[in-house]
């Protein structure tokens, strides 16, 4: 690719994360439910706040966190960027269809 290329393709990526972001920010609350990995086959979780700002995903199976609570500026609209913190290096997390 050439330096034009490259400069329209961030532009399109940048266009397109403005869209994802404005589609997340106000669509998860405390209590949501999500499915972890492809298919769901990591298990269900729940969005919760174990104290004041600090939240994580805690499975309905065994009730173990999937990673230690994230300090979140606001529980109740979480960033995009946080929301990606709380999943850790190898969470993939899907909102459940209710």
């Amino acid at each position: 690719m050439n330096k034009k290329q490259l400069e329209e393709r961030l532009k399109n990526l940048e266009c397109e994360m403005k869209e994802i972001k404005s589609e997340f920010e106000g669509n998860v609350s405390m209590g949501d439910r999500y499915l972890e990995g492809d298919y769901g086959h990591g298990g269900e979780f729940i969005l919760a706040q174990t104290a004041p700002k600090m939240v994580c995903f805690i499975s309905l199976s065994n009730g173990n966190r999937w990673v230690q609570p994230i300090k979140v500026k606001d529980s109740k609209n979480i960033s995009m960027l946080e929301f990606i913190r709380m999943q850790g290096s190898s969470g993939k997390f899907v909102k459940k269809d209710e």
